[in-house]
C-alpha cells in the first residue's frame, strides 16, 4: 500500500490551539490554505520553541509535535534536537515526506537541512527576516544552497545574498485574505493606524513624531496603536510631551482577528520600522481597505496604494495628503492572496 504524503513544516512557534491567534498568524493561514488546496497532502508540523508542552494535539485536523524549547539549556537542548530527528524518521518511516520547509534560518533549518540531505527529501529554508542579518550562526550550519533558499521578500533576499553570499533562487511572501467591507473611506473612525511590538527596531517614537506634525492639519486626528513591549512607557512620555494624549490611544496587545477589525475601520496604517522582511501587518492593512505608508520596501515592484517614504517629514506629508484627498470608497488590495502561496508550497513539493 502506498504511504500517504506528508509536508513538514518546522517552525519555532505554533499555537498551542485553535483560538491561540497571536502566534504567527500567517502561518496558521498558510497551514490551512495548504490543506484545502489539496487534501492528497497532510501537513505535519513540528514546532520547537512554543507551545511550552511536549504532547502532540491537533490544530483545525493538523497534527503538531511540540518541543518547548523555549529557555532550555544547550545540552537540554541537543537532547530535544536528537528527539526531534527521532521525530522526523518516525514520520519517514510512517509516511512519505515529500518536502520540509524551515522557517527562519535557526536551528529549524540546520536540524531540516541535515536529515532532508541525509534521506534525499525535498528541503527549503524561508528567510524570514532577522535571519537575514549579518551574524546568523545557524547559516554556517546549515546545509543552505542557492537551490533550497526561499526569500519572503527581494528585500531580504538582496540582505541575504549581500550578507551570505547565497541567492535564494525565489521570493514569496506569505499571503493574506481579503476583508471586505461596504464602508467608505471617510467613514472610518480610526485616521490612522500602527501595529506591532513595542520595541526599538519598529520605531514607534517616529510614527509619534509623525502624528505630532499631521495633528497641526488635522487637530482632532484619531489614532491608535496595536501592541506591546519594552518601550511602552516611553511613548507614553513622549505621547504627553507632545500633546497627544487627546488623539493617540495605545491598546496594547490586541487578539489578531480584532487587528484585522481595527484596520477595516481605519484609514491609513503608518509602519515606521527600520527593517522588514515583509510585514504582515501591511499586507493585512492592504487587504483591510487601508493605505499604507512604510520606511522599508519590501518588494522591487510597487504595490497599490503602498507609499515607501524615507524621512519622518514625508510620512506626515504622504499621510496629509491622502487624508486631504481621500477616495470614496475603501480598496482592499491583495499583492499575494493565501492561496496562490499555497499554491507554490505544493507545487516546489512536487518537483
Amino acid at each position: 500500500m502506498e504511504s500517504k504524503k506528508i509536508i513538514v513544516f518546522l517552525t519555532p512557534a505554533f499555537p498551542s490551539h485553535e483560538q491561540d491567534w497571536n502566534w504567527l498568524p500567517v502561518l496558521q493561514r498558510l497551514a490551512l490554505s495548504i490543506n484545502a488546496a489539496n487534501p492528497s497532502y497532510e501537513l505535519k508540523i513540528i514546532s520547537f520553541s512554543y507551545p511550552q508542552q511536549t504532547k502532540a494535539y491537533q490544530w483545525n485536523g493538523i497534527e503538531v509535535f511540540p518541543y518547548n524549547l523555549l529557555n532550555k539549556k544547550r545540552i537540554t537542548r541537543i537532547f530535544s534536537w536528537l528527539k526531534i530527528m527521532g521525530r522526523l524518521y518516525l514520520l519517514r518511516r510512517d509516511y512519505d515526506i515529500v518536502s520540509i520547509f524551515s522557517f527562519w534560518i535557526s536551528e529549524t533549518s540546520f536540524i531540516g537541512s541535515w536529515f532532508a540531505w541525509v534521506f534525499k527529501i525535498r528541503f527549503f529554508a524561508w528567510i524570514c527576516g532577522q535571519d537575514a542579518k549579518p551574524g546568523n550562526k545557524f547559516v554556517r550550519y546549515s546545509k543552505l544552497t542557492n537551490q533550497n533558499t526561499i526569500a519572503i521578500s527581494d528585500f531580504i533576499q538582496t540582505t541575504f545574498l549581500k550578507n551570505y553570499q547565497i541567492q535564494s533562487f525565489r521570493t514569496m511572501p506569505f499571503g493574506v485574505e481579503n476583508i471586505t467591507d461596504q464602508a467608505r473611506f471617510n467613514e472610518r473612525p480610526i485616521d490612522i493606524i500602527g501595529v506591532g511590538s513595542l520595541k526599538p527596531l519598529k520605531q514607534f517614537h517616529l510614527f509619534i513624531e509623525a502624528i505630532a506634525i499631521i495633528k497641526k492639519s488635522f487637530p482632532k486626528i484619531q489614532v491608535r496603536i496595536c501592541g506591546s513591549g519594552e518601550s511602552k512607557l516611553d511613548l507614553l512620555k513622549q505621547i504627553n510631551e507632545l500633546g497627544l494624549v487627546q488623539n493617540i490611544q495605545l491598546l496594547g496587545e490586541v487578539m489578531h482577528p480584532d487587528n484585522l477589525q481595527l484596520m477595516s475601520e481605519s484609514k491609513i496604517l503608518l509602519h515606521s520600522s527600520n527593517y522588514e522582511g515583509m510585514s504582515a501587518a501591511c499586507l493585512e492593512a492592504l487587504g483591510a481597505g487601508c493605505y499604507v505608508i512604510s520606511f522599508v520596501k519590501s518588494m522591487n515592484a510597487d504595490v497599490e496604494n503602498w507609499q515607501i517614504v524615507e524621512t519622518v517629514i514625508d510620512m506626515a506629508e504622504k499621510a496629509i495628503e491622502i487624508l486631504n484627498n481621500p477616495p470614496v470608497n475603501s480598496k482592499h488590495v491583495i499583492p499575494f492572496p493565501i492561496h496562490q502561496t499555497a499554491s507554490s508550497v505544493i507545487e516546489l513539493s512536487c518537483l
